[in-house]
């Protein structure tokens, strides 16, 4: 009886531990249909809706957008820490340093699918990593500077590519 007890353990711990490590928790994020007058983001879109394997393909090229990201950001940080210790050869850039690159499982996405003018299906996604006095479930998370805990990009699932990638500035 036990040697089927742990069975079913190790089956259930090797189901769950095998999903698909870029489909997220729907807790992390909300499909919002888009509306007319978020024409900032869209001009002549039409709303649609998202599929699984589509939320998992968004996933994907966000991933690679943020690695390219990130990449970039390491060169900034080598460069301003050589900056920082040749100016302040007796202070710890660790301390002083903010945190320039992006992590993804600290973020929190709204998704805006869309079938722009073309015929081509489009994602606008925002990120954000703090949600204090907002309805994010169902309003646009819309602030000024906050560095990059809030940024932005089009994920074209059509062309599988992403664009306008934006990172807030600091204020």
């Amino acid at each position: 009886m036990n040697q089927k007890i742990l069975y079913i353990f190790i089956s259930l711990f090797l189901a769950f531990s095998c999903q698909n490590k870029n489909q997220k928790k729907e807790s992390d994020y909300v499909v919002l249909k888009y509306r007319s007058e978020w024409n900032w983001i869209y001009k002549n879109a039409q709303p649609t809706e998202l599929t699984e394997s589509e939320i998992s393909k968004i996933e994907e090229l966000l991933e690679k957008a943020v690695a390219e990201y990130n990449l970039g950001q390491a060169k900034n940080i080598k460069e301003r820490k050589e900056w920082f210790e040749k100016t302040y050869p007796d202070k710890d850039f660790s301390k002083s340093e903010p945190k320039l690159e992006i992590t993804l499982t600290d973020y929190k996405r709204q998704y805006v699918p869309v079938i722009k003018e073309n015929g081509e299906k489009e994602v606008w996604v925002n990120l954000f990593c703090t949600i204090e006095h907002t309805d994010w479930k169902n309003e646009i998370v819309k602030v000024y500077d906050g560095g990059n805990c809030f940024f932005n990009l089009k994920i074209n699932l059509t062309k599988n590519s992403y664009s306008d990638f934006n990172v807030n500035g600091s204020a």
